[in-house]
C-alpha cells in the first residue's frame, strides 16, 4: 500500500460526512414556503388533469358573484320579466328571490369544488411528503452503508499497515542482529 491511501479514505470519509451534513441542512431549512410551492404545484397538476372541473368552477364563481351584487340582481330581475311578462316591479322582487335561492345553491355549489381541489391539493402535498421522506430514508440507509464500507476500508488498511510495520521491524531487527 502507499501513503496516499490513508489520507484517501479519510478523505472520502470527510466527504461523506459533509454529504450527509448538508443533506440534513436542506431538510431542516424546508420551510412554508416550500409547503406553499408543493401545492401550488399540485393544484397546477389538478388544474391540467381536469381543466373542464376548473373552468365549470370558475363559471360557477363569477355567476355566484355576479348573482350577489346588486346589479346582477337587477339583470336577473329585468330577464324574468322579460321572460315572464310582468311588471317589472313584481318581476324584480321575485327574480332577487329567486336569485338569491340561485346565488346559494351555486355557492354551495362552488363550495363543494372548492373543498374537492383542496383534498386533492392537500393530497398531492401528502404524496410530496411521504416521498421526500422516502428519499431521506434512502439517503440515509446510503450513508449508512457508505460508512460501513469506509469503516471497513480504515479497518483493512490499519491491519495491512500493522502488518508491514511488524514486518518492517522484523527486517530492521535481523539487519542489527547480524
Amino acid at each position: 500500500m502507499n501513503s496516499h491511501t490513508p489520507n484517501l479514505a479519510e478523505a472520502k470519509r470527510d466527504a461523506l460526512r459533509a454529504r450527509i451534513e448538508a443533506a440534513e441542512r436542506r431538510i431542516a431549512e424546508r420551510t412554508l414556503l416550500d409547503d406553499a410551492r408543493d401545492a401550488a404545484r399540485a393544484a397546477t397538476d389538478y388544474a391540467k388533469a381536469n381543466p373542464g372541473k376548473v373552468v365549470a368552477g370558475a363559471l360557477v364563481l363569477c355567476l355566484v358573484i355576479g348573482l350577489l351584487t346588486s346589479p346582477g340582481r337587477a339583470l336577473a330581475g329585468k330577464a324574468a320579466a322579460q321572460v315572464t311578462g310582468k311588471t317589472r316591479r313584481a318581476a324584480s322582487g321575485a327574480a332577487t328571490k329567486a336569485s338569491s335561492k340561485i346565488g346559494m345553491m351555486l355557492a354551495n355549489a362552488l363550495v363543494a369544488q372548492g373543498l374537492q381541489v383542496l383534498d386533492a391539493v392537500l393530497e398531492g402535498a401528502n404524496t410530496g411528503r411521504a416521498r421526500a421522506g422516502q428519499i431521506a430514508d434512502k439517503a440515509a440507509s446510503e450513508a449508512e452503508r457508505l460508512g460501513r464500507e469506509a469503516a471497513e476500508s480504515s479497518s483493512a488498511l490499519a491491519r495491512s499497515t500493522r502488518a508491514k510495520a511488524k514486518s518492517a521491524a522484523r527486517d530492521i531487527a535481523k539487519r542489527v542482529r547480524g
